[in-house]
């Protein structure tokens, strides 16, 4: 199969793409509103990126680090980004991102009536774990690497006589840029793979090539991915950092046990806990309608079943950073990222037709939870969090 057939829209009209794309930038832009509303000062878009901006510092010519990959092309094209560009690049990131599930869910799910498709993206960018979080954790690397597992699903499911080669490079390049995608996206990529390979659409030898790849660039990361001191000086100077600051460059002097003692840590308080049952409350709704749809299927074939629960793996995350919203968020964009590859699997042509009354109450609430804002990242709900604020 060609690129060309590999990115069809499957006869999309441009009028719905229109409103795919409206939607999903005022609900991107809405925090940006926010802040440019209480911040008039012209300080909102470093508010927004705030010190994710400093892993763009990361670099290869300073030495090799872990997250260097992004920094090192802007090196080469001599770019310093403001926090304005920043924010600009990472909403252009997310359109992309937008516009390649859009493909990748129509390519998959043709055989859905329409009508049903057209809700279906509603409902994906409606959650308040897609657009709402993209924009509200504008700047991240998340944006990018879903870009990238997008394309890989993309080049796996098209069977094009590229994917031997290009989806190597591009789980180098994922790692590269954040060493989490190895358990955010490539469990999901992995799974896929394996049962590609179960169809016969792949040789084994495509696996081994794969995990060869990951194993040997994670060794890389581990064993070589920390910045001395001299690197480390250096960066800090860039970013601006006096008195023994240190800001998100913190993570470069990291070990992974530190990393791990210092995400325990945090479960010790009970408002961590609080505030991930919050989450747990709002995404139940997502991960309910999931089982709901395959969960008829997913005892009858074990290949199934991983592909069903490879977007769990980011579960692991819960021990590697305190970011748990952020995770919650990532396991939603996840299960969307896995739904149209299942749908397409099992043969499904309707995705309601077997739902019970409760389950088609989960649905419309999923349309509606929107009005939540976005899930957050270290906390649950930032927007309902300012108002109960304002309020009291």
């Amino acid at each position: 199969m060609n690129m060309k057939n590999m990115f069809n829209m499957n006869f999309i009209s441009v009028k719905e793409i229109l409103i795919y794309l409206l939607l999903f930038n005022v609900l991107f832009l809405s925090y940006f509103f926010l802040q440019s509303i209480n911040h008039p000062d012209n300080t909102y878009y470093s508010i927004i990126v705030l010190m994710k901006s400093e892993q763009f510092l990361y670099s290869y010519h300073y030495e090799f680090m872990k997250r260097g990959f992004t920094g090192t092309i802007l090196y080469l094209f001599n770019i310093v980004p403001t926090y304005k560009q920043i924010y600009y690049g990472s909403l252009i990131i997310s359109n992309i991102f937008l516009l390649m599930y859009i493909t990748y869910a129509k390519k998959l799910m043709h055989k859905i009536p329409h009508k049903q498709f057209f809700l279906y993206i509603l409902f994906f960018i409606l959650s308040p774990a897609v657009a709402l979080h993209l924009g509200y954790d504008a700047g991240r690397f998340d944006q990018i690497t879903l870009v990238i597992t997008i394309v890989i699903l993309l080049l796996l499911t098209s069977r094009s006589k590229y994917t031997l080669f290009i989806v190597p490079i591009l789980l180098t390049i994922g790692l590269l840029i954040h060493e989490a995608f190895l358990f955010i996206n490539i469990p999901i990529i992995l799974a896929v793979i394996i049962y590609e390979i179960k169809k016969k659409n792949y040789k084994k030898l495509f696996l081994y090539q794969v995990i060869i790849t990951i194993v040997i660039v994670m060794i890389a990361l581990l064993m070589y991915g920390s910045v001395d001191k001299e690197t480390l000086d250096l960066l800090i100077a860039k970013a601006g950092y006096q008195n023994g600051e240190y800001g998100y460059l913190s993570i470069l002097t990291r070990s992974l046990l530190e990393n791990i003692r210092v995400t325990l840590s945090n479960y010790t308080y009970i408002g961590v806990w609080v505030d991930i049952m919050i989450t747990l409350s709002v995404i139940a709704v997502y991960i309910y309608l999931y089982f709901s749809t395959f969960k008829r299927f997913i005892k009858k074939n074990i290949f199934i079943f991983l592909i069903c629960i490879s977007p769990f793996l980011i579960f692991i995350m819960f021990l590697l950073g305190i970011d748990f919203h952020r995770w919650f968020s990532l396991l939603i964009i996840n299960l969307f990222l896995v739904f149209p590859y299942l749908i397409k699997e099992l043969n499904i042509q309707n995705i309601y037709q077997r739902f019970s009354e409760l389950e088609r109450k989960f649905v419309k609430v999923g349309y509606i939870l929107f009005i939540l804002g976005p899930i957050g990242v270290v906390n649950s709900l930032p927007y309902v969090s300012q108002i109960i604020k304002r309020i009291f």
